[in-house]
Formats: structure tokens, sequence, C-alpha cells
């Protein structure tokens, strides 16, 4: 019976050599082929994801060169800011500026929540929904400040 498990593993070692899928093995061939080498290095420092390298690897090397500045300056590129930058890149080409308008306005797509807590609600709201919650706060704040201004 030992001898089947053996032979078992060693089929399935043939088709997933060293553990990886097919779609690890070619994204890491991607990578090596036409990734710019100072980006594989912030890869290797954890600094940009496999899958962000694999987005930025279509860029020219001049593009690419562009994104490590911004990632040297300090800007984190997630994956979805890389394939923003893959397609800004392949629909106009990129310029610095128009890398830092498309980060900036990743940025600020970011909702920020806020926690009010419930003995504040329950005093000035008591059981007014969100909309309306959100209605009054945006009249409060704006009243608040015009007084603020003068």
């Amino acid at each position: 019976m030992k001898e089947n498990t053996e032979d078992h593993h060693s089929e399935k070692d043939e088709e997933k050599p060293f553990h990886l899928g097919k779609s690890q093995i070619c994204n890491y061939v991607r990578i090596n082929d036409f990734l710019f080498s100072d980006l594989k290095d912030l890869m290797d420092l954890g600094k940009l994801s496999i899958k962000s390298s694999v987005e930025l690897s279509y860029l020219e090397e001049a593009d690419q060169e562009l994104v490590r500045d911004l990632i040297n300056d300090g800007i984190r590129i997630t994956d979805s800011k890389a394939k923003a930058i893959k397609k800004l890149s392949l629909d106009e080409g990129l310029t610095k500026e128009s890398l830092e308008r498309l980060l900036r306005h990743k940025d600020n797509e970011k909702k920020k929540l806020l926690k009010i807590p419930t003995i504040l609600l329950k005093k000035y709201f008591g059981n007014k929904g969100e909309a309306e919650i959100i209605d009054i706060l945006e009249l409060a704040l704006s009243k608040y400040f015009e007084n603020s201004e003068k």
C-alpha cells in the first residue's frame, strides 16, 4: 500500500513542482523577465506585492522608474493602485503628474468612518434615520464653521 502512496505523491509533484500552480509560475516568470530590477528589490523588501509587481511589469522601464520614485517617497502601491497605474499607462501614458493625480484621487476615494457614541446619538437624534442624522450634522457643521470664521 505504501508503494501506491509514494507513486501518487510523485505524480502530484510533477504536476506542481515546488508546490506552485501554473499561474504562480507564470507570475514569477513575468516578474523575472519584465520587472525593473529596482522594483524587484522593493518587492523582495515587502514594499510591493507579487500581484502589484505583475501589474507593474507591463509598464515601460521609464514608467516603472516613475513608480519606483514614488514608492521611495513613501507612497504605498496597493494591488488596485497598480492595476489603475497599468490602465493609465496603456490609455494615456504616465507622467509624474498623472501618477500623483491618480494616486491622490485613489486615496481621496476612501470613505472616512466616524463613530458617534450611542449616548450622543440618543441625546441629540433620538430615533432619526441615518440620512436625517447626516443632514442635521451637515447643517450644524456648516453653521459652526460660518460662525468660527467671523
